[in-house]
């Protein structure tokens, strides 16, 4: 049996996102999301290693102020499927609230992430 380790529920979430890394943007699409982490799939990986800081943007409409910016570390790389799983390191309130609400949206659930997000936090 496998064990799960995540903390926090993940979501389907199938979105556009550009990866900013060393200086160069890599556009890829979220599979599914967290209030810790993503996974995001590309065409032409970039090689991000374990480790690796990277800038995410997602745009949610034509205004740029409704973009969700988000700093995140990658914890794996995932080369069979061309894509990184990401944990979250740094983002804006705006962000955090935009996420919350996609979250939200997508489990149908909002009492479970307000549970979670008081949690992480604590």
């Amino acid at each position: 049996m496998i064990r799960e380790r995540r903390k926090t529920t993940r979501v389907a979430f199938v979105h556009p996102v550009t990866v900013k890394y060393k200086s160069c943007r890599y556009r890829g699409g979220i599979i599914n999301l967290s209030l810790k982490g993503a996974y995001i799939a590309f065409r032409r990986p970039p090689n991000i290693k374990a480790g690796e800081t990277v800038l995410l943007t997602m745009d949610l409409s034509q205004k740029t102020s409704d973009s969700l910016k988000i700093s995140a570390k990658a914890v794996y790389e995932d080369k069979k499927n061309k894509g990184n799983g990401v944990c979250f390191v740094k983002m804006s309130l705006k962000s955090l609230i935009i996420l919350r609400r996609i979250l939200e949206f997508n489990l149908g659930d909002s009492s479970k992430i307000g549970r979670e997000l008081k949690n992480y936090l604590a």
